[in-house]
């Protein structure tokens, strides 16, 4: 006889049954069916839910994206709004109204200057 640690013959896998009466087993049976399709049920909404989670973080992202895009466009339509104005109204001093000319313009005090006249129209000019 062999000592405990040199046993050359492997180990039988030890195995319990239980017997239940037949209606138990029945219950048992329905109640496992009935637990195997609510966690199937809770797997497939779960996926559903983290389907359009992701959907809705795509939006999200597109509109974001669009979002942004529309506001560049708008300040490019200012920026070229304001040129075309510039372009077609140049500077009053360049018309000959000398009053609107950094010229006319007196400081008191130092950091805030003040106007000392209007711009006025000239003469020639109608309303």
């Amino acid at each position: 006889m062999a000592a405990q640690g040199d046993s050359q013959e492997p180990r039988k896998h030890l195995r319990m049954v239980y017997e239940f009466e037949p209606l138990t087993a029945l219950a048992l049976e329905s109640r496992s069916q009935r637990l195997l399709g609510v966690a199937v049920a809770s797997c497939v909404g779960i996926l559903a839910l983290a389907f359009a989670f992701s959907r809705s973080l795509a939006q999200r992202e597109a509109l974001s994206e669009e979002l942004e895009r529309g506001r560049r466009l708008a300040a490019l339509g200012t920026m070229s709004a304001v040129l075309a104005h510039e372009l077609r109204n140049p500077w009053p001093r360049s018309r000959g109204m000398p009053n609107c000319s950094p010229s006319a313009w007196s400081v008191t005090p130092p950091w805030r200057p003040r106007r000392t006249g209007w711009c006025r129209r000239p003469s020639g000019w109608s309303s």
